[in-house]
This record gives structure tokens, C-alpha cells and sequence, in this order.
């Protein structure tokens, strides 16, 4: 019995991580669009460069 309920935790943990593991895919694909938009539209809006950008949300932080 109790061999059956780890296979099935198993399976129910597998499950769960290719879950969870294609909602990060899917985020992180997202910021990486949001970031090459605000880097294509920047120039042309006359917003500031993305470099200035990272230096003021952290200026301790190397880019």
C-alpha cells in the first residue's frame, strides 16, 4: 500500500513541476518581450535608454 502511494506522489509531484515549470517559462518569456519593447520604443518615444533605466533601479548593482 504504501508503495502505491509514493508511485502516486510521485506522479502527483512530476505533474506538478512540469506545471509550475512552464508558468516560469512563460514569465519569463514575458519580461524578456516587455524588455525588447521598452528597448525598441525607448528611442522613439524619448524615453530614457534601458542601461539608464537598470542604473536607477539599482546603481549598487553590476549590469
Amino acid at each position: 500500500m504504501t508503495t502505491v502511494l509514493g508511485v502516486l506522489v510521485l506522479i502527483l509531484g512530476a505533474y506538478l513541476l512540469y506545471k509550475i515549470a512552464g508558468v516560469l517559462l512563460k514569465v519569463v518569456l514575458f519580461l524578456i518581450a516587455l524588455v525588447v519593447a521598452y528597448w525598441l520604443l525607448a528611442p522613439v518615444m524619448g524615453w530614457p535608454p534601458i542601461e539608464e533605466v537598470f542604473y536607477v533601479l539599482g546603481p549598487d548593482l553590476p549590469v
